[in-house]
């Protein structure tokens, strides 16, 4: 098996690598207070944190479950309101097979979010 140079094997670090990336990209895109969460058990409101209303599950694992990570995605979004006392908007950041950088991985997410997300947006749409 070959894998990507300065790109952990262990599972738990690939997925610390994964969740390092999609904070420095944010960071670097306008997001500075982006960070990784800790662990939390049932009351997990995700794996980035630092961006109000905003729930992000990071995902690098070698088969795609999207079923899966919605499931654990609104368990999350529904913590984080509960948490905070208003409503969040959530997606799964899920690598891309082949490349490091985060910004070319998939952000998925219901498309009830998604219409909530452009309904709250300021693009005109």
């Amino acid at each position: 098996m070959t894998r990507k140079p300065g790109w952990p094997r262990q599972a738990k670090s690939v997925g610390r690598a994964a969740e390092a990336a999609v904070v420095h990209y944010l960071r670097a895109n306008g997001w500075p207070a982006a960070e990784r969460r800790r662990l939390a058990g049932v009351a997990d409101q995700g794996d980035v944190g630092g961006i109000p209303g905003l729930v992000l599950e990071v995902k690098a694992e070698k088969r795609i479950v999207l079923s899966s990570y919605m499931d654990e995605l609104a368990a999350e979004i529904q913590n984080a309101g509960m948490a905070y006392g208003y409503p969040h908007i959530g997606a799964a950041v899920v690598k891309r097979r082949g490349t490091l950088d985060a910004g070319e991985w998939y952000a998925v997410l219901p498309f009830r979010e998604y219409v909530r997300l452009i309904k709250s947006s300021d693009a005109g749409i």
